[in-house]
Order: structure tokens, then C-alpha cells, then sequence
């Protein structure tokens, strides 16, 4: 078989999975109804009624009578003025304030996105001759994604005077849920209504990213959380008298000194790359610092790095770079008090393994000259990229269109972009290598293919690629040149494959994120 990845390739997307979801018949389905009570607790929540704390308000309700769940809305609504301090009335003529509430919008909408062949059907009165009255649609990756929208006013004023106290202006709250069938396989859920990321209503965990540090996240209470007041309302508040700078308890209370870490690898890892290149002959041409033996026998895999100028100048930029990174990484100027520490606090040995585990992976796809080699380098790169943004990173927030993001948001969006480009990557390289020509490992064994840069680039010039055959009636060398071209523009990233670079650079820590450039 000439081309047996193609086979296989055909025989992983035939083993694909299917899905459905089962939609309730009721009028109403149960993620409408999470997603409006959901946008309506967020917008409660960020309603501020303590400068009506302590004092007699009624509560008129009357304009939100024709709101979607008016009932919920109300409530809700009671609930926050009394969990702010308010002391809310039946009667208008008890209290010495009105809070009048409005509603502009409570309600949902949807819509649907299919990568594939819409379902076709052919118009009564027209035949076909070897043509069905009908194909089904063939979905390739198919979204649904539902979002509901809170967008309330609320103001109060003197029930004797008439004068207005207070006005909260529009607050807009929004509430989405997502399901993404890929390959037929779903649903995968993921939204403000659901806790992490969910397949066919389970919830998936991500390796080491759902660790979630309490200390480190101020957590805000909602309506939607549990909470407990303390009778009578005025509660008693006491301030704790500040410690002496000097006393037991305020040394106590200092954070721990941070450990040096492995900051001195990267020097180390910086001196060599200047002793490289103070070493490099420029006058002769070709490779240097070759160092070229046999990895895996079975299938020419050699170990094979060596650098030439271009390279060389990418090993000295890359070690700088990493040792400024590094440098940066040691919380000199961080804020270190407790409820801010620095990001290095957290988790110091694993930070500094993978930080340097990154650096190996960014100076071995400059000098690996075997193209499977360069591969497992390139792939390197992404596991250290991913748990530093994950767990180093910024903690997950919510924006105010509804969106969530930060650390782990960007580390899973990071991951599975690269992913994709590597998966082209590597059928590129399958092909290529079965389409290569006889060659030599290091210790003299002669082969039918290779994976050798060296051996490929001599090849290539002698139009061995130029006649391999077609892939799926298409020139070989554009199929491979487009495959390698898609997975390099995911990476680097070039339009229209930019789309995770904004939150792969703002969430993860400074130095990782300088560092990240080199990596591309």
C-alpha cells in the first residue's frame, strides 16, 4: 500500500462517534429556563442598594408585571435589597422610600452554525434520474448556542418629598450555553449555566487546570449563593487592632521566602549559547556542532541536531530571551503580601521544571535537522505552554458579555488550536516520509525512507516529491505544502488562525507570555 496514513486517516474519521440530545416537550425547555434565571441573578447582583441600607423601603413592582419570569425577577430582586441592609415594606404608606424596578429586556434567542452539507431537499415536480428526493445533513462540526439577556433600571426616591435618592442606571447581564457536536460526537456544553465543560452532560475535567486555589480568588456573593445574616441587622462590627511590626503575630503573618528555583539553568543555558556562537566558523558553510546517532531503528528516526547560521542566530536570541524570562520569573518587585502574592509563589518546582522544559522545546525545533525529531520538539512546546497559562495564569473570570475567560479558558483554547495544526503537521510528515527516497542512518544501515532534513532537502532539489503520487487527485506537494502551511499559520499565528493568541498572551504570567514569541 503506497500511502498507508491516508488509510488510516479514512478509518479514524469513519470510526467517528454519533450524538443527540433529547429536547424536552414542555414549553419551555429546562436550559431556557437556567439561562434567563441565570442572566437575571447576574443582573441583580450588580445592583448596589447600600445607600438604602437601614432605612424603610417598599418595593413597586407593578412595571415588571408583563416581564418573562416576573415572578423570579421579583423575588430576586427582594432578596438582594434585603441581603444589603434594606428593610423592605408591604404597605407603600410604611416606608419612607419607593424603589420602582423596570425591565427592558428578559428573554432569549439562539442560533445554529453547520460545518458540513446542509440537509437538501429536491422540489415536488422535478426527477432525477440516480438523484434521492432528499440528503440528510452531514454535519463535519455542527453549534448551538443559546443566550439569554437581563437588562434592568431601578431608582428611588422620597415617599413624602417626592425627590429622587438614587438610580442604579441600565444594568445588562448576560447568560450563554453552548453544544458543539464534532464528528457527530457530543454534545460538548460549555457556559455560564455549566460548571466547567461538559460532554453529554458530564462534566470533563482538565489535568491539573480545575485546580483551583481558594486563597487566590476573591470570591463575590451573589444572589445565587448561599449566605448567612446575622439577627438583629445592626450588626456589631469590631476592628481588630493592627499588630506591632515587631510582634510575634506579624512576623507570623509574612509570607514565606519564595526559593530561588532553577533560575540558574537558564544562565547556564545562556552561556552556552554564546560559547556556540563565539564558536561557529562563519567563513565555512554548511552545519556545525553536529551531534547525529540512530533513535529508533525500526522506523530511521535519527537523533540528529546541528545548527547552520540562520539556526544559530535563533539559539542565541532564544536563550536571551529565556534568561530576561527568567529573571523576571523571581518575584523581586511582586506584590507580596498575602491576599497578592506573586505568581511564583504557587507551585515554584513545577513553574521552573516546565519553564526550562519550554526553553528545550523552542532550542531543539532550531536545531533538530530530522523531521520527525523537529516534530516531537515542536509538540514539546505545548504541554509546558498549556499548564503554565492554566495554572500560572490569570484565575477564570467572567466578562460582561457573558463570556468566560482567563487562565484555563485560554490554556484549553491555546491547546486544542495546536492541536489541530499539529495533527496536519503530523500526516505531512507521514507522507512525506513515505514518499522520500533511499537514504543512510548515522551508523551506515541503508533505508527505503527518511525522516533527515539534510537527505529530504537533497531529494526535494532532485524532484523526488515532484513525482510521488497525487493525494486524493491533487499534486502531492501542494497537499503537503498546504498542510504544513495550515499547521505553521496555526502556530505563528497568521490570519484567519489568530483567534487564541489575544487570551494565550494576556492570561498566562509575564515571563511566560514574553517567552511565548520565541516559542512561535
Amino acid at each position: 500500500m503506497k500511502h498507508p496514513w491516508v488509510t488510516l486517516a479514512l478509518l479514524c474519521t469513519l470510526a467517528a462517534g454519533c450524538g443527540t440530545t433529547k429536547w424536552t416537550d414542555s414549553k419551555r425547555t429546562a436550559t431556557e429556563q437556567l439561562l434567563v434565571t441565570d442572566s437575571i441573578d447576574r443582573a441583580v447582583s450588580a445592583l448596589d442598594f447600600r445607600a438604602l441600607a437601614g432605612k424603610p423601603v417598599f418595593l413597586d413592582t407593578a412595571p415588571l408585571a408583563t416581564a418573562l419570569d416576573a415572578e423570579y425577577l421579583t423575588s430576586s430582586l427582594r432578596q438582594h435589597m434585603l441581603a444589603s441592609g434594606c428593610i423592605l415594606k408591604e404597605k407603600k404608606e410604611d416606608a419612607d422610600y419607593v424603589v420602582e424596578a423596570r425591565a427592558g429586556a428578559v428573554g432569549t434567542d439562539h442560533h445554529d452554525v453547520l460545518f458540513g452539507v446542509p440537509s437538501v431537499s429536491v422540489p415536488a415536480g422535478v426527477t432525477l434520474s440516480n438523484v434521492p428526493s432528499s440528503i440528510p445533513e452531514i454535519p463535519l462540526v455542527k453549534k448551538t448556542e443559546q443566550r439569554a439577556v437581563t437588562k434592568v433600571g431601578i431608582f428611588a426616591y422620597n415617599r413624602r418629598t417626592g425627590r429622587p435618592v438614587w438610580q442604579s442606571g441600565e444594568v445588562l447581564a448576560w447568560s450563554r450555553a453552548k453544544d458543539i457536536w464534532v464528528f457527530g460526537a457530543g454534545p460538548f456544553q460549555r457556559g455560564t449555566i455549566y460548571n466547567g465543560t461538559r460532554f453529554a452532560g458530564d462534566k470533563v475535567s482538565i489535568p491539573l487546570i480545575n485546580l483551583a486555589d481558594e486563597e487566590d480568588r476573591d470570591k463575590k456573593v451573589s444572589v445565587a449563593d448561599e449566605a448567612y445574616f446575622v439577627e438583629p441587622p445592626q450588626e456589631e462590627i469590631q476592628t481588630a487592632k493592627k499588630p506591632d511590626a515587631n510582634s510575634a503575630a506579624a512576623q507570623g503573618a509574612k509570607p514565606p521566602a519564595t526559593p530561588a528555583g532553577n533560575g540558574p539553568s537558564a544562565v547556564v543555558a545562556t552561556a552556552l549559547g554564546i560559547a556556540l556562537w563565539a564558536g561557529f566558523d562563519s567563513a565555512s558553510a554548511g552545519l556545525q556542532f553536529v551531534h547525529r546517532t540512530v533513535w529508533m531503528h525500526a522506523w530511521n528516526i535519527e537523533f540528529f541536531v546541528a545548527v547552520d547560521g540562520l539556526s544559530l542566530s535563533m539559539v542565541v536570541l532564544t536563550v536571551v530571551v529565556f534568561l530576561f524570562a527568567a529573571i523576571a520569573s523571581v518575584p523581586w518587585w511582586g506584590k507580596l503580601d498575602d491576599h497578592h502574592p506573586h505568581f511564583s509563589r504557587k507551585r515554584v518546582p513545577g513553574y521552573w521544571v516546565l519553564f526550562l522544559l519550554l526553553e528545550m522545546g523552542v532550542l531543539g525545533t532550531f536545531a533538530a535537522q530530522d523531521f520527525f525529531l523537529f516534530y516531537v520538539f515542536w509538540e514539546v512546546m505545548l504541554l509546558p505552554m498549556y499548564f503554565l497559562i492554566g495554572i500560572w495564569g490569570a484565575p477564570s473570570r467572567l466578562d460582561p458579555d457573558g463570556v468566560t475567560r482567563g487562565g484555563p479558558y485560554a490554556a484549553i483554547k491555546f491547546f486544542l488550536y495546536t492541536l489541530a495544526g499539529s495533527v496536519l503537521m503530523l500526516l505531512a510528515l507521514i507522507a512525506v516520509y513515505y514518499a522520500s527516497g533511499p537514504a543512510t542512518l548515522a551508523d551506515g544501515t541503508p533505508t527505503q525512507h527518511t525522516f533527515n532534513l539534510v537527505y529530504l532537502a537533497q531529494q526535494a532539489r532532485a524532484g523526488v516529491f515532484t513525482g510521488a503520487a497525487p493525494i486524493l487527485g491533487m499534486g502531492f506537494t501542494r497537499v503537503v505544502f498546504v498542510a504544513l502551511f495550515i499547521g505553521f499559520a496555526i502556530k505563528v499565528p497568521m490570519f484567519p488562525f489568530h483567534t487564541w493568541l489575544p487570551d494565550a498572551h494576556v492570561d498566562p504570567p509575564l515571563p511566560s507570555a514574553s517567552s511565548w514569541p520565541g516559542s512561535c
